[in-house]
């Protein structure tokens, strides 16, 4: 799993295991601090637990006898939608010289509880989180509670009984000024529980937000790769007519940075080569018509050559380029009003070029490609 560091803020790559859980910590692969993480809350309970795993006996019971003969348990898990889980069960550090756990399948574990004995650490009629476990794929873990019963015989429960009535009636405080400490200590005890839990709960979703903004970096990560290996050039323009992005391809072919270009409009780069529109009645059309398409010139490509490199001015004025306007309404989460445009040099539009063109002439031509422009990312 992915976890953040809070000194450095690095990502960890970090393998669960029951002692890190334990730890409630793991260590910074790269500045070495001992990052705080909330595996488990102030009773000892997963914050990590998954509803799709699931496991028999759900407590472990051990009887009287379990004070001088040893117990065994068939734990076996059932993990929703895994094969083949990848499964570890540890026992608490605590309880490692009296647990022992042998793994028998990827869903199945032994656990052997030694004899107890006199041990002060696990005293009859107490329940106790005995063992860890912790699942790789759906990055979650969990704790099994071990409940050690015992029997006390009915005259040893009333001497207890009439001992602690004893000691109850010497030094007894006042009925209200016991009533009020109570309730003092009570209102103590729950505001710490509260604080305790918020903590928690903000550091869980500290750690939620920082690999959701992981996730999203490699998403946009990936989308520029593609981006940057396309062989048209791509802008997006808002509805002001200003450029908001241009692709590496675009910026490469006419010079500009991405800098430069996002200061101008569309219409101090490009210019129809039909006098019939202008650049804002074909991007209204684009509106109505879902995509218009003609021919232009880039205006900064006559300057500097066309886009093939070439030095001829005059040959670059013959080469136009065809232009394609799509229009993207916004509507979906992240996404921005604009106008996306396509600019591929004619010549260069094979039947092995990405952009599939129809055999109308143009400006019926339709391009195959959907794209809108994503405004968390910046990317069309």
């Amino acid at each position: 799993m992915i976890l953040f560091c809070e000194e450095c803020g690095q990502r960890n790559s970090i393998t669960l295991t029951p002692s890190l859980i334990e730890n409630n910590s793991f260590t910074c692969q790269f500045c070495h601090f001992n990052s705080p993480f909330p595996f488990l809350d102030q009773e000892r309970q997963s914050t990590g637990s998954n509803p799709g795993i699931t496991w028999e006996p759900k407590v472990l019971h051990l009887g009287p006898e379990a004070k001088k003969e040893g117990q065994r348990f068939q734990l076996i898990f059932k993990v929703t939608d895994i094969q083949a889980p990848e499964l570890t069960v540890e026992p608490f550090q605590k309880f490692a010289h009296l647990i022992t756990v042998k793994k028998i399948a990827s869903d199945s574990f032994t656990v052997i509880v030694h004899p107890v004995g006199d041990d002060d650490i696990l005293p009859p009629g107490s329940e106790n989180t005995g063992l860890i476990y912790c699942e790789e794929h759906l990055m979650s873990w969990g704790t099994i509670n071990i409940v050690y019963e015992h029997q006390v015989d009915a005259s040893a429960e009333e001497d207890q009984t009439k001992q602690r009535k004893g000691e109850r009636k010497e030094g007894v405080p006042h009925p209200s000024e016991e009533k009020t400490s109570g309730k003092r200590q009570g209102e103590q005890n729950e505001n710490h529980e509260i604080l305790h839990q918020q903590l928690a709960d903000y550091k869980t979703q500290l750690h939620q937000a920082k690999t959701t903004s992981f996730r999203l970096q490699k998403e946009l990560s990936i989308r520029r790769q593609v981006m940057d290996n396309q062989d048209c050039g791509i802008l997006f323009i808002n509805l002001e007519q200003r450029i908001v992005y241009a692709n590496p391809v675009f910026l490469k072919r006419t010079g500009y940075s991405l800098k430069a270009i996002q200061s101008k409009r569309l219409d101090q780069v490009v210019r129809l080569t039909d006098s019939e529109y202008t650049l804002k009645e074909a991007m209204k059309k684009a509106i109505h018509q879902e995509k218009w398409e003609g021919r232009a010139f880039l205006k900064d490509a006559i300057r500097q050559g066309n886009w093939q490199g070439g030095a001829d001015q005059k040959q670059s004025e013959e080469k136009p380029s065809i232009i394609s306007f799509k229009y993207s309404d916004g509507q979906e989460e992240g996404q921005e009003k604009g106008f996306i445009c396509l600019l591929h040099l004619e010549e260069s539009l094979t039947s092995a070029s990405p952009l599939k063109w129809g055999a109308q002439n143009n400006p019926g031509n339709h391009l195959s490609a959907e794209r809108t422009y994503d405004a968390l990312t910046g990317l069309v």
